[in-house]
């Protein structure tokens, strides 16, 4: 033996091989049960695993430790194994450690046993791989020949997983085994011994010979063997090496099978025994055994078959010859083929004979030439032979008698017309030639269209089909007649007993009569006692009383008493809505005069008391003035000194004494300022009194009229939807069950989702399966290149056009004849036959083609080919008729023979005819029967979307489960082993909460520990020594602090709460139990590290409740890891933590009993904004009287509070809030109650709420508990019903609905978030926890606790005031997607709630947060100096992307602060001093508008979360609005939404096909292009039908002076050229701006490649400036909305690089551009309002739209004015005017029309809906139309709006009549037309009319033209119109739906344009 130089390699684990298979001692179960990775161990759960398998159990090492391992032999096996037992020695314990099986049967099994391990620690195997210490598996000893056996091949290694007794898991890890290979030794890889080299006899190979040589292969036991048995080593169940055996063609094969490997000279097979494919022979050992086959030739171009098969010795048979080939060697081509397959390249190729061109039977088999008919060449005989017509339908000779005779006689005379010189000089025969002319012109006047025979008889057609319609019309009528009549007959014996009680009632009137005429007499003599004689006398009294009465007979008053009762009805029912909309304000109204009446005396009271005093003082000026003058005569007795002192005394006094006069008087002025002001007030209010009894008597008849109008259509309309509610009802029925049950169970649910996605996967596949049979059926009817139909049309007119060239030579050459008369009238006779045999022919090929649909295509395209072959001949007959006209006199003779012909071809043109009219019809029908199958797939997309919509809803259940999960109360109690992870649902910020309940006895616990996967970011409780301690570390250390107080593992509950915010940890710990039960506790806190204050967690961070897994990283501060005891409720930043809803759980957990509440909040619940509780109906229930009572606190906006209806939805109640308001709705089935109340009442104080219901009517009353304020609502249905029928299984529903139900549309979806407590219905009390169905319910109250404010849209809150001293912080978090919005704003204002309003002042400190351009930026005014600010810039970090950011405001020593984002470097900046800033107003979101106004602030609202906001403590709240306080939304920016434009909707953005034409400007107008004499005729004969048809009302639309509309397009825009050289260095820009839109392009100047550039934007209302000098550009927004529709002043100023953008002359916006470059270098060109349509920059972002608004008096000053006049620009596109006052619209002058659509089918239905209001009786509004009959149309007709339809068989039109000024009132009109088929219905303003075709079969309009709106241009033809009017006046929300489809009409984007100022309508009447 001799030694290699062998290396070493180590074997182990695959980084992918994760996990290893247990198997049993006997390697026969496997299973993975139990397993797990955690790096870098492998885990056993011997829990899991002992269900599968029994102990002992081993470790089963991968395929890579299996195989040869001869060089294992020497090496080491080596891995780390470790085990927690409850004892050491088990059942395992005395099994082997180590098991390998293997040897060259695979049945030798040997083992390796080592002494017991110890539990708990971890011990590493290093096991020797030679034959000592191995044991077969009797326990014999092994040699080194049995151990290498093994080696030879080893099956499987097993290494011992089941150690001790009661183990708990296993680990297993560092597995290695060590093999040599060949290679170099190094340090790392040290040199391989013991490893054997064996010399081999020859076939074998191999270390140790175990492996047969190349060229050999194992002949195992019993196999006949060639080599001597003693140079053979024999071992157990080895074989002998022998060689290959392959037949002499290859020297290779597979040791183990002998199958031979690359078997060489074209042979195959496991022994290289036969040829391949392709070749043959008998294979003998030499190379040249297998020939190659030629079938017929050996090239591959001419061997056609792959395989071949030997026959005889030395010849072959071809196998595979493919179809049209045949013979032995597919030498021939078969029958039907031709060509020479033994040429080299020839192949056969199939007959391709024409079927009308070609004798029956096969072509000549080489050349290929068919056997043709008589009239056919060509090689396929497809070609047609002169003097023939060949079709499908055979070939027809033209060489007869008559034809032939005449083509041979052209065929001569050409020849003579070619042999005759005409270059001789013969005149011309003009005389001729002119009379030639002459009469073929009164020849063709004499056979036009108007007076051919053909034409005649078409009429006569036509009119007596119109007779047989009117007479059947008539048979109709006449039966109608005779129905009437009956009908009649009955109301007259109806009418007879009618008048029978009529006659009773007239004598019971007689006697009342009489009665009143003594009566009227005694009234007389009354009248004649006291006044004289009377007006009138008895007899004349008496005569009106009679004629009274004869009226009152004629009258039939027995019907009106029910009428009159139901109008009482309506009358009170109208009375107390009137009195409750207008007799309240009408009482507050008498209130406040009553009021203003009290203060106008108490002024007046003042006023007197303030001249008292004016007198008063005016006294004491008097005294004053006296004591002067006393003093000056006493001055001059005394000394100087003296004099100067009393002087001094006395001036000091009459200044005081003038200063309290002064200052009465200014309090005497103040009073009278306030009295006259009260009193401008009162006289305001008195002119605004007036106006309000008017309107109060307007909507008092407007009441009274729409009551009367459209009750019964609402009752209808309600009806209906009552109906189509119960279909849903009973559909949803069964989803409601499923999806509840799923709603308690994930997985099934989350089964179901699959399965239902699986089913909405099949809808949508048999959808688009349907869908691609209508495109098949579609493309059928289409045809392959043109659609049938267009093909047929396009023959049927050049078919006419040959027939009418036809008749004019024809004519023509019958010019000289004598008998032209007689001619004609026998061709009159034989048009009239064939007329009648045209008739026939159609009908039977109409019944033919009804019978056969299925080959309709072939025989379309044998008419195409037939209507083809006759225009062929047509066109050359006539060619040559035209020749010989021009050329010959002379063929008088041969008048008769080209009669003949003319005929012949005149019927060989109308066969084509006839089948072009079928082919249309079959056209049509196919396009219906597409329609038809369109409709049918309308279902199956409903399904698709109602599916989707379930899909959404049970993944909505499934989120409520895992919140059930949460809210789960079970504790859960643990021996040292149970060890919970949980999924946290948390948010990264500088605030956070524990709360957790704990009952222990052990003083050592880990609690609840919370740490980052990524950061060593953690919070944690444990208790050291029984005490609990806060830990905590936001990056920047550990901070720590301990309850000192007592310990709590004395066995009772007890409650700790921790909290952190920013750098300080608060702890604090309840007892619940116990002695101490109640003790209310003393905080302790602590603070950790600067500077860090976020805490960097997200759901994937670990969080451990009680306990933590030794394999997850833990901070090195917390010392304890396990947990005994019982864990009662947790929550983390106030949201539950269901203990047993963990995400991963080891060792035993159990439950125990539920932790103890504190007693304060009993009987209360919280919802969270997305739960609800359903409750059963109380027991005692009155359908007529009920009661609910419940106190609620809540911030919510909008939120429905309690919800009971019955099964069919017509009973119902719900109380709900509605922007604070309280609202109740009620139903008790015939009409709706509904009452909201005056005030918001969520402002988070308790609320005590009781509504009580006496049968029709309910009052709801709501009282402030604080404050005992008290409001009452009160509600009445409509209707006679009184009771609400709630049956006693259903459920009344508080906080909110399931996501799955039917509920009344009138009732909020959105739920309720704020607490509830003391619930009763009906005198029943309910606890919302113990109900079978809750969600998103917890116990307690925490609306103090809210720190998160939300803002969807513009809104505030207000805090409390704070002192901005040294040492404040101020923290906060926020999210938002909108990059500018106030985030904070503290202001040293006072209280609105303040009487006085003060203007702030310019020295008013303020703080300023807000995001500017996705800039954050903090200013902090002092009062004095300047602001100073700390601006953070996108650059740095984009702060609205929907994440969430924290912000750290605070203020240092030493005149400073600071502003820290995240956990970024803080950023100071300076302030002027330390004095601390006294803020006393502090608004979140936006501020109010009374702030806006009094401290010249501008509102910049914003959108997004703000929580968390802390200033040392949180501050208290204020009032808000559109806050959603305590709820957050998720703001992750969404997904793109898919790009589906509508069918027929032309894609945004994109730039039409066709240029758009420009509108006149408003100075000239120019008319459309198109011929000018059809114009100008059309337009003269127009104008005849035009009258005064303006409405009486109607004014013009006044338009603003030197104003323009821009906007009306994408490209609307103005131009002007300037001088480029005056606005280098300066550059001024001034105009004036009206918008309502949120952005737009207003001007724009550049160079060529756009480096320098000034640009003015409109971004989300506000004005904004750019421009670059060309070394960067520069740009900015003032923060002021100007798109609120009023004009603005803009101006913009450069000098050089500073840039001034200022708006209204008060808001300013600076800017400086980057670098040193100062010059403007521009093109002389300015763009105002937009930009050209060719014109386009990537400077300015994507605003490059036209601005929609209104600019005037524009100004641009550089060097000098250049005085630009907007009047008169350079260039101009789609500039309208500007009206004074604007509304959505689009608005039509009366002289154009708008091409919206360019194509557009109706088809069979369509559905158009629009609004206008007009100033004109007539007008077109919308119409489609093709060229013959079909057609739509919308239009004014006399002040009638008219909708016609005409599906070719006649005009439909539904008529609607408005009542009053019609549509002259200058309203908006809504519009609805359908077209349903042959019916359609019109809608106006709610008021529906029909009308129907008697024709049901003609269902179709089929159009493919223009939609135009507002009229049409002249010249195209409207089937559907009467009058030709343009539309004057507004029009809106266009819609056209089509098959479900909505198409908006965008009129901005029209086709074509003309008179229509689009998106500007003005606001008055048009």
């Amino acid at each position: 033996m001799t030694h290699l130089h062998l290396i070493y390699r180590i074997l182990t684990l695959k980084p992918e091989q994760t996990v290893l298979p247990l198997v049993d001692k006997a390697n026969t179960v496997e299973t993975r049960r139990g397993v797990s990775f955690q790096h870098p161990e492998i885990l056993a759960h011997a829990e899991l695993v002992t269900s599968t398998l029994s102990e002992p159990y081993y470790w089963k090492l991968p395929e890579q430790f299996r195989g040869s391992m001869i060089t294992a032999y020497g090496g080491q096996l080596k891995y780390a194994v470790y085990y927690e037992a409850r004892d050491e020695t088990g059942p395992s314990s005395y099994e082997p450690q180590v098991i390998i099986k293997g040897g060259p049967n695979r049945s030798i099994m040997m083992t390796r046993h080592i002494p017991g391990l110890q539990i708990g620690q971890l011990t590493r195997h290093e096991i020797d791989m030679t034959e000592h210490e191995w044991k077969y598996a009797d326990g014999r000893s092994m040699t080194r020949e049995d151990f290498m056996d093994i080696l030879f091949y080893v099956d499987y290694i097993l290494i011992k997983a089941s150690h001790g007794n009661l183990m708990r898991h296993s680990r297993i890890s560092e597995i290695s085994l060590t093999v040599a290979e060949e290679g170099r030794p190094t340090k790392e890889s040290e040199k391989a011994h013991q490893i054997e080299k064996c010399d081999c006899p020859i076939g074998y190979s191999g270390l140790s010979c175990e492996e047969c040589a190349a060229g050999f292969y194992r002949l195992r036991t019993g196999s006949v063997t060639s080599a001597s048995a003693s140079r053979v080593p024999i071992a157990a169940g080895m074989g002998s090496c022998v060689q290959c055996q392959c037949s002499g063609h290859s020297s290779t094969c597979d040791p183990e099978t002998s199958i031979c490997q690359n078997c060489q000279d074209n042979t195959e097979g496991d022994r290289c025994e036969r040829c391949s494919p392709g070749f043959y022979g008998v294979v003998r050992g030499s190379p040249d055994d297998c020939k190659p086959c030629a079938c017929p030739l050996t090239n591959p171009e001419n061997n056609f078959s792959p395989t071949c098969v030997a026959e005889g010795f030395d010849d072959y048979r071809c196998t595979a010859c493919p179809e049209g080939y045949e013979g032995k060697y597919c030498e021939r081509c078969a029958t039907g083929y031709h060509g020479n397959p033994r040429m080299p390249g020839g192949r056969c190729e199939e007959c391709k004979c024409s079927p009308w061109g070609a004798w029956p039977g096969p072509c000549d088999p080489v050349t290929g030439q068919c056997r043709c008919r008589v009239g056919a060449s060509g090689r396929s005989c497809d070609l047609c032979m002169d003097r023939h017509v060949c079709g499908a339908a055979g070939i027809i000779s033209c060489d007869d008698e008559c034809s032939g005779l005449l083509i041979s006689d052209m065929d001569r005379l050409y020849r003579i017309i070619t042999d005759v010189t005409l270059t001789t000089p013969l005149p011309p025969p003009y005389k001729m030639l002119y009379r030639f002319e002459n009469m073929t012109e009164e020849l063709k006047h004499m056979l036009s269209p108007q007076k051919a025979p053909e034409r005649l008889l078409q009429l006569a057609d036509s009119n007596l089909g119109s007779l047989v319609v009117e007479m059947d019309q008539l048979h109709s009528r006449a039966t109608k007649v005779s129905a009437d009549g009956e009908q009649v007959e009955d109301d007259a014996d109806r009418i007879h007993k009618r008048a029978e009680d009529l006659e009773q009632f007239i004598r019971d009137t007689l006697l009342g009569a009489k009665d009143l005429q003594s009566k009227a007499a005694e009234l007389n003599q009354t009248l004649s006692r006291r006044d004289g004689t009377p007006d009138k006398s008895l007899k004349e009294m008496k005569e009106e009383i009679q004629a009274m009465l004869a009226e009152m007979g004629k009258r039939q008053l027995g019907g009106k008493k029910s009428i009159a009762e139901e109008e009482m009805d309506l009358a009170e029912e109208l009375y107390q809505k009137v009195k409750r909309l207008f007799g309240d304000p009408h009482q507050a109204t008498e209130d406040l005069k009553a009021e203003i009446k009290g203060k106008l005396s108490d002024h007046e009271g003042k006023l007197q008391e303030a001249q008292d005093l004016l007198h008063s003082a005016q006294g004491k000026m008097k005294q004053a003035g006296s004591l002067a003058e006393q003093n000056h005569a006493n001055l001059t007795g005394l000394e100087v000194q003296r004099k100067r002192s009393a002087v001094s005394a006395v001036k000091q006094e009459a200044q005081d004494v003038l200063g309290e006069g002064e200052r009465l008087l200014d309090e005497a002025n103040q009073l009278s300022d306030n009295i006259n002001k009260e009193i401008e007030d009162l006289e305001e209010m008195e002119k605004e009194l007036g106006p309000l009894h008017v309107q109060l008597d307007d909507k008092v008849s407007r009441l009274t009229s729409g009551l009367s109008d459209s009750l019964a259509d609402h009752v209808h309309d309600a009806e209906e939807h009552a109906k189509q509610l119960n279909e849903s009802a009973a559909i949803l029925d069964g989803i409601l069950a499923e999806a509840k049950n799923l709603s308690f169970n994930a997985t099934a649910a989350f089964k179901a989702y699959t399965n239902i996605k699986a089913n909405v996967d099949a809808a949508e596949k048999e959808a688009k399966a349907a869908k691609q049979r209508a495109n098949e059926a579609l493309a059928l009817a289409l045809g392959p290149e043109v659609p049938v139909k267009e093909a047929a049309q396009g023959a049927l007119q050049k078919s006419h056009r040959l027939l009418n060239q036809a008749k004019q030579l024809q004519n023509d050459v019958k010019g000289n004849h004598k008998n032209v008369v007689a001619g004609l009238k026998g061709r009159v006779k034989a048009a009239r036959d064939k007329t009648k045999d045209l008739l026939k022919t159609v009908n039977g090929t109409m019944a033919t083609l009804s019978a056969i649909p299925n080959d309709t295509a072939a025989k379309i395209a044998a008419t195409k080919v037939v209507a083809t072959d006759a225009n062929a001949t047509a066109i050359d007959v006539l060619e040559r008729l035209g020749d010989l006209n021009l050329r010959l006199r002379g063929l008088q003779q041969n008048y008769s023979e080209l009669e003949d012909t003319v005929n012949a071809a005149n019927q060989m043109i109308q066969d084509p005819e006839k089948n072009i009219h079928a082919a249309g019809a079959k056209v049509k029908d196919l396009e219906d029967e597409a329609d038809r199958l369109l409709e049918k797939l309308q279902p199956i997309k409903k399904l698709q979307d109602n599916l989707k919509r379930n899909i959404s809803q049970i993944k909505e259940l499934i989120n409520q489960a895992r919140k059930q999960a949460n809210s789960i109360k079970v504790s859960v109690s643990s021996g040292g082993d149970c060890l919970r992870s949980y999924r946290p649902d948390i948010r990264k910020g500088r605030y956070n909460t524990i709360v957790l309940h704990v009952k222990t006895t052990t003083p050592d616990n880990l609690l609840f520990y919370l740490g980052s996967a990524k950061y060593v970011d953690f919070l944690a409780l444990e208790m050291r020594k029984g005490k609990v301690n806060f830990l905590w570390d936001v990056g920047s250390g550990v901070g720590r602090v301990e309850y000192p107080h007592h310990t709590i593992h004395d066995g009772n509950w007890h409650r700790v709460e921790a909290s952190r915010n920013g750098l300080n940890g608060t702890i604090s710990v309840y007892p619940l139990e116990g002695s101490m039960a109640g003790m209310m506790p003393t905080p302790a806190s602590a603070n950790s590290p600067t500077a860090y204050t976020i805490l960097d967690v997200d759901q994937n961070a670990y969080l451990f409740v009680g306990g933590i897994l030794g394999t997850v990283k833990k901070a090195e501060a917390v010392r304890t890891t396990t947990f005994t005891g019982c864990m009662g409720e947790t929550f983390l930043d106030g949201k539950p933590i269901g203990l047993w809803n963990y995400r991963e759980r080891h060792g035993d957990c159990k439950g125990c009993a539920v932790s103890p509440q504190r007693s304060d909040g009993e009987g209360i619940v919280q919802l969270d904004g997305e739960g609800y509780a359903a409750v059963g109906r109380p027991t005692r229930w009155n359908p007529n009287v009920s009661t609910v009572t419940f106190k609620f606190r809540t911030f919510s906006s909008d939120a429905l509070l309690m919800y009971l209806a019955t099964e069919d939805m017509k009973d119902f109640m719900s109380l709900e809030l509605s922007e604070g308001k309280v609202k109740v709705n009620f139903d008790l089935g015939s009409g709706v109650g509904s009452a909201i109340s005056a005030n918001r009442h969520n402002d988070g104080s308790w609320k005590s709420l009781t509504m009580s219901r006496n049968k029709k009517q309910a009052t709801v009353t709501v009282v402030d508990i604080d404050s005992s304020a008290e409001e009452k609502i009160v509600a009445t249905s409509q209707g006679s019903a009184t009771g609400l029928n709630l049956k006693e299984n259903q459920k009344i529903y508080f906080g909110g609905l399931p996501t799955i139900g039917n509920y009344r549309s009138e009732v909020t979806l959105k739920r309720y978030a704020g607490c509830l407590r003391e619930i009763e219905v009906s005198r029943t009390p309910y606890n919302l926890l113990s109900s079978s169905d809750y969600t998103g319910v917890t116990k307690g109250c925490n609306v103090e606790n809210l720190y998160t404010v939300s803002f969807s849209k513009p809104g505030y809150m207000e805090l409390g005031g704070l002192s901005l001293a040294v040492s404040t912080e101020i923290s906060l978090s926020f999210s938002t997607l909108e990059d500018t919005g106030t985030i904070l704003l503290a202001v040293s204002g006072a209280s609105p709630h303040s009487q006085q309003r003060r203007r702030r002042q310019s020295g008013e400190p303020y703080l300023s947060v807000m995001l500017n351009k996705g800039s954050l930026e903090v200013l902090v005014f002092t009062g004095s100096h300047s602001p100073r600010r700390v601006i953070r810039r996108p650059e740095q970090g984009i702060l609205n992307d929907g994440k969430e950011h924290s912000l750290r405001i605070e203020r240092l020593a030493g005149r400073s602060f600071a502003v820290q984002v995240d956990e970024e470097p803080k950023r100071e900046a300076t302030l002027p001093n330390d004095q601390p800033i006294s803020l006393q107003r502090i608004f979140l979101g936006g501020i109010p508008a009374e702030v806006e106004q009094t401290s010249n602030r501008v509102n910049v609202p914003f959108q997004g979360c703000i929580w968390n906001l802390m200033v040392n403590t949180s501050p208290s709240l204020c009032p808000f609005e559109n806050a959603e306080i305590g709820q957050c939304p998720n703001l992750a920016p969404p997904p793109p939404p898919p790009l589906l434009p509508e069918e027929g909707e032309p894609e945004k953005e994109k730039e039409e096909s066709k240029p758009l034409r420009p509108p006149p400007t408003p100075a000239t107008v120019t008319p459309p292009p198109g011929p000018p004499a059809v114009s100008l005729i059309k337009t003269n004969t127009g104008t005849h039908m035009h009258f005064n048809d303006s409405c009486a009302s109607a004014v013009a639309p006044t338009a603003l002076e030197k104003a323009y509309q821009f906007g009306l397009t994408r490209n609307s825009h103005m131009s002007f050229a300037f001088d480029d050289t005056k606005v280098r260095e300066r550059l001024i820009l001034e105009f004036e701006l009206r918008t309502k839109e949120e952005s737009g392009l207003v001007l724009y100047m550049a160079r060529i490649n756009h480096a320098d550039f000034v640009s003015i934007q409109i971004k989300d209302g506000q004005v904004c400036l750019g421009y670059d000098l060309g070394h960067g550009n520069i740009s900015g927004c003032v923060p002021f909305s100007i798109n609120d529709g009023n004009w603005h002043k803009i101006r913009v100023s450069r000098v050089k690089q500073r840039g001034l953008l200022m708006v209204d002359g008060r808001y300013s916006k600076q800017m400086i551009s980057p670098k040193k470059a100062d010059l403007l270098d521009v093109v002389g060109m300015v763009y105002v309002g937009g930009l050209p349509q060719n014109y386009t920059t990537k400077r300015i972002g994507p605003i490059l739209y036209s601005i929609n608004g209104c600019i005037r008096n524009l100004k641009m000053v550089g060097g000098p004015d250049f005085k630009l006049d907007m009047a008169t620009p350079t260039s101009s596109y789609m500039v309208g005017k500007c009206f004074v006052a604007t509304e959505t619209g689009t608005y039509f002058d009366g002289t154009g029309f708008l091409k919206a659509v360019s194509s557009y089918r109706v088809g069979l239905d369509v559905l158009i809906e629009l609004e206008f209001r007009t100033s004109r009786t007539n007008g077109v509004l919308l119409a489609i139309s093709n060229q013959a009959n079909d057609g739509l149309g919308l239009e004014l007709v006399q002040g009638k709006l008219l909708f016609h339809v005409d599906n070719g068989a006649g005009r439909i039109t539904a008529e609607h009549m408005p009542e009053g000024e019609g549509f002259c009132d200058g309203q908006w009109h809504a519009v609805t037309a359908n077209k349903l088929r042959h019916r359609v219905e019109l809608v106006v303003d709610g008021k529906q009319s029909q009308a129907e075709s008697p024709n049901a079969r003609s269902n179709t309009c089929d159009t493919n033209d223009p939609i135009y709106v507002g009229g049409y241009p002249h010249g195209v033809r409207q089937a559907a119109l009467s009058t030709s009017t343009s539309f004057r006046g507004c029009m809106r929300n266009l819609k056209i739906t089509k098959a479900s489809k909505t198409m908006d009409v965008q009129f901005n984007k029209a086709l074509e344009i003309k008179g229509v100022q689009p998106l500007s309508c003005p606001a008055v009447a048009a």
